[in-house]
């Protein structure tokens, strides 16, 4: 991968986020230092999955995912966004926290092709070659293919725009080796919810909240990559993406593209109402081509909060199964975890973590093991 040099002052730092592999062999996981609990967390189950936790010592309190560990001929390599609102560390600082090489990124250049971290995923064929899932969102905003090519190494046939769901990506599907891919199904979580909370479960998904006018909607769900003869059955007075109708059709609309682009979707009710979300997930891979599962808990003060996370991993569980007996390349799940958190950390409720520095993906910088990676 080339890497270019860009001008290096100082910058506001970007929270330690960032999102976009495919299931890989983890080296490190790196972590703000004010979510204690999450912390202690996650260090269990890093022992678990010979994988180690770092947190870092700068302010995280704004702009998440603007970073991203690259590979650079073999070696760990961040590269990230410049952001001038406020003074913090220099260049040398940033790359002595995160032990590796740094390169700054002007902000808001889309001449660069730098791809906003939750928004895509990165992986490999088995010949070797990369792919990129990059949502629908960020070829509106003039990301052209050549620059994203260059900056992160992958061939340009193999960069696909995909219709989003959400406001990014990796709220609503994730990879789990290719070629599949796990897909939030609208209709699945709607048949839980039902199964969990009776007939009178409501449609209305708030997975997406925006502050756009109801006469604006069907241009923001274009620029979703939701296809215009979709869009005739949606309800444009609803808000945004809160709609039933809405998320069916960007639900049909990822599942086509991702077929197009060779890939098997696989659909699961992973999204649910109050910022309940099984698809923001972190994924280890393990030697023998195993994965575990690191997403966020349900559970909170009311006990039938749990039961959402224990029908997500009787279905994946299930799926995956189904999978193996087809493909023996197919990945199989050993372990999944939920991260729960404490409520002095995100209120009564775990999964407010969604609604404030998002899910545990978002909150984590993935650092691959590169030697592991095949």
């Amino acid at each position: 991968m080339k890497i270019s040099g860009f001008n290096k002052f100082n910058i506001s730092y970007a929270g330690t986020s960032f999102k976009g592999y495919d299931a890989i062999p983890l080296k490190a996981l790196h972590l703000g230092n004010t979510h204690k609990e999450i912390e202690r967390e996650l260090q269990d189950i890093a022992q678990q999955e010979n994988f180690v936790v770092k947190t870092s010592k700068f302010n995280e309190s704004f702009n998440q995912d603007f970073k991203a560990i690259l590979n650079n001929d073999g070696t760990p390599h961040l590269v990230m966004q410049q952001n001038i609102k406020l003074f913090v560390p220099h260049l040398s600082e940033i790359t002595k926290e995160y032990g590796m090489n740094t390169t700054l990124i002007p902000m808001f250049d889309n001449s660069t092709g730098f791809i906003s971290g939750g928004n895509f995923f990165i992986g490999k064929k088995p010949n070797g070659e990369k792919w990129m899932l990059i949502g629908q969102t960020e070829q509106k905003h003039g990301k052209g293919l050549d620059k994203v090519s260059e900056l992160y190494g992958v061939n340009k046939e193999n960069i696909h725009f995909i219709p989003q769901q959400d406001y990014h990506l990796d709220m609503s599907i994730r990879p789990i080796g290719y070629p599949y891919v796990l897909v939030n199904s609208p209709e699945a979580a709607y048949h839980n919810e039902t199964e969990i909370n009776g007939e009178n479960t409501s449609k209305t998904k708030k997975q997406h909240n925006t502050n756009t006018k109801p006469a604006d909607n069907l241009k923001e769900l274009e620029r979703f990559g939701i296809p215009k003869e979709n869009i005739e059955i949606l309800d444009v007075n609803a808000d945004l993406f809160n709609d039933y109708d809405d998320n069916i059709a960007a639900y049909k609309a990822t599942i086509k593209a991702l077929k197009e682009a060779g890939f098997c979707p696989i659909s699961i009710g992973g999204v649910y109402e109050n910022g309940i979300n099984f698809m923001n997930a972190i994924i280890n891979k393990h030697p023998d081509g195993t994965i575990s599962y690191i997403t966020n808990s349900s559970k909170s003060n009311d006990p039938v909060d749990a039961e959402y996370q224990r029908i997500f991993e009787k279905d994946l569980r299930k799926k995956l199964d189904e999978l193996a007996e087809n493909d023996e390349n197919a990945p199989k799940l050993q372990d999944i975890y939920f991260i729960e958190g404490k409520l002095y950390d995100f209120g009564n409720k775990t999964d407010n973590i969604l609604e404030g520095s998002g899910g545990i993906h978002c909150m984590t910088l993935e650092e691959p093991n590169f030697e592991l990676w095949t």
